[in-house]
């Protein structure tokens, strides 16, 4: 499980850089903590197993379980499920499964 302390380092990041691996984004820096929100079939493609299957620093993935509604005031309806992925660096233990509360 990914844990949280104090002092550690954690970044975000935006999907027109997702297909990078978690090293890449936070390599020379102190950075533990990668996360990425992504549709929730971006760990599907065998081209990607590197950052999933066969990646030690995937942690987990946080599916979640209301779409997101990126402005407020859009009459269409959201169309993609979305879900954080997780990798920490200290992570070695199989990867978990969790689902958001949207409360």
């Amino acid at each position: 499980m990914v844990g949280w302390s104090t002092g550690t380092r954690m970044v975000a990041v935006d999907v027109a850089i997702a297909h990078r691996g978690p090293r890449d984004v936070a390599d020379g820096d102190d950075t533990r903590i990668v996360a990425r929100l992504l549709r929730t079939d971006f760990d599907h493609a065998a081209r990607r197993a590197h950052l999933f299957a066969d990646c030690a620093m995937f942690a987990k993935k946080v599916v979640l379980t209301k779409r997101i509604r990126w402005f407020e005031d859009s009459n269409g309806s959201p169309s993609f499920n979305h879900c954080w992925m997780i990798w920490d660096r200290q992570h070695r233990d199989p990867p978990t499964l969790a689902y958001a509360s949207h409360d």
